[in-house]
C-alpha cells in the first residue's frame, strides 16, 4: 500500500502514479490515470469559469487594449478542457496497455495542454500588473487567480513528466522538485530489481534532429531494456553505425544536411551496414517517403506521435526477423 500519511494531493497523485507503474502496471494504470484526469481537471474547470469572468468584465475597463488581453486569456482558457480530454482519453488505449501509454499520456500533454495553459498565466499575470486596471480590484483578483490556477496545472503536468523520466532513471530528473524527489526515493529500489537489465534487449541507434525526439526515444527503449544511442543528425548517424556495434537503427525522414534517404542509400551502398535493419521514422503526411524509404530497404515505419505499443511491436518484429537471418546465414555456412 501507498503510505502517504498527510501529504499534499499533489504527493498523493504522484505516489499512485509510481505504485501503478512499479507494483502492477496493467491493474492499477486506469485508475490512475483517471484520478491524473480529475486533478487536472478540477482547477482547468476554475480557470475557464475565470477566463470567461474576464472577458465579461473587461469592458468596464474602458479600455480596448485590456479587452483585446482578455480575449486572448479567454480564447487560451476556451482550448484547455477539450485538449485535456483528448490526451486522457481512456477509451483509445487497448486494454493493459495503459503502462506504455504513460510516455505519450505526457508528451500530448506536455505539447498540447501545457501551451494554452501557459498563455493563459502569461497573460493574466501581465494585465493583473496593468495600471489601467486601478479601481477594478474584482477584475485584477480574477486575472491573479487564473494566472495562480494556470501555473499549479502547469507544474503537475511538469512533476507528472520528471517522476515518469525519474522513474526510468537511476534516480531524480533533473528539475525535478522536492514532491517529485521525494516519490522517486520511497520507490526506486522497487524500480529497479522490475527494469529489465540495459541492453538485455538490443542496442538501439535513434538518428532524429529533433531533440524532444530523441530524449524521449531514449526514455521509452531504456524501459523496454534495449541499450540506446543518440544521433542528432545523419553524418553522426553514420559515423556512429561505422565505429559502433548496433542491432537496429530508428531513422527519422525529414533532417536537414543529410536526410533519411541519403542516410539510408549510404547504409545499402556499406557492404558492413547493408543488413542492419532501419525502422523508419515519420510524421503522418509522410506516406509516400514511408513507401519510398521500404522499396530502398527499409524493414518497417514509426508514425510520430509514437505510440509505445506500436513502437514495442515493431521494434520487436524487426529485431525477431535479423536474430532468423543470422541463424539462417550462420546455417548456411
Amino acid at each position: 500500500m501507498t503510505d502517504t500519511g498527510q501529504a499534499s494531493p499533489r504527493t498523493v497523485l504522484l505516489s499512485r502514479i509510481a505504485d501503478a507503474r512499479v507494483r502492477d502496471p496493467a491493474a492499477a494504470e486506469p485508475r490512475v490515470m483517471q484520478a491524473l484526469r480529475e486533478e487536472l481537471a478540477i482547477p482547468l474547470r476554475g480557470l475557464l469559469g475565470l477566463c470567461r469572468a474576464i472577458a465579461d468584465e473587461a469592458p468596464a475597463t474602458g479600455s480596448e487594449r485590456l479587452v483585446a488581453g482578455a480575449q486572448r486569456v479567454h480564447g487560451a482558457g476556451e482550448l484547455v478542457l477539450p485538449v485535456l480530454d483528448e490526451a486522457l482519453d481512456l477509451a483509445r488505449i487497448p486494454a493493459g496497455k495503459h503502462a506504455d501509454e504513460w510516455e505519450a499520456v505526457c508528451a500530448r500533454l506536455r505539447n498540447y495542454l501545457r501551451p494554452p495553459v501557459t498563455a493563459v498565466m502569461a497573460y493574466a499575470g501581465m494585465f493583473a500588473e496593468d495600471p489601467a486596471l486601478a479601481g477594478h480590484e474584482r477584475h485584477v483578483a480574477h486575472l491573479e487567480q487564473a494566472a495562480q490556477a494556470a501555473g499549479y496545472v502547469i507544474g503537475l503536468i511538469d512533476d507528472v513528466a520528471l517522476l515518469l523520466e525519474s522513474l526510468s532513471a537511476d534516480g531524480p530528473a533533473a528539475g525535478a522538485g522536492p514532491e517529485v524527489r521525494a516519490v522517486v526515493e520511497r520507490y526506486r529500489p522497487q524500480q529497479r530489481a522490475r527494469r529489465p537489465q540495459a541492453g538485455s534487449q538490443g542496442t538501439i541507434l535513434v538518428i532524429d534532429d529533433s531533440q524532444v525526439n530523441r530524449d524521449l526515444l531514449d526514455r521509452m527503449l531504456s524501459r523496454l531494456g534495449y541499450r540506446v544511442a543518440l544521433a542528432e543528425g545523419g553524418l553522426h548517424g553514420l559515423a556512429l553505425m561505422r565505429d559502433g556495434d548496433f542491432d537496429l537503427v530508428l531513422l527519422d525522414i525529414i533532417m536537414p544536411e543529410v536526410d533519411g534517404f541519403q542516410v539510408l542509400h549510404q547504409m545499402k551502398l556499406d557492404e558492413a551496414l547493408r543488413h542492419l535493419p532501419v525502422v523508419m521514422i515519420s510524421a503522418l503526411d509522410e506516406v509516400e517517403s514511408v513507401g519510398r524509404c521500404v522499396e530502398m530497404g527499409a524493414e518497417d515505419y514509426l508514425t510520430k506521435p509514437f505510440d509505445p505499443v506500436i513502437l514495442k511491436t515493431r521494434l520487436g518484429a524487426a529485431l525477431e526477423k535479423q536474430r532468423l537471418r543470422k541463424m539462417v546465414g550462420t546455417e548456411e555456412r
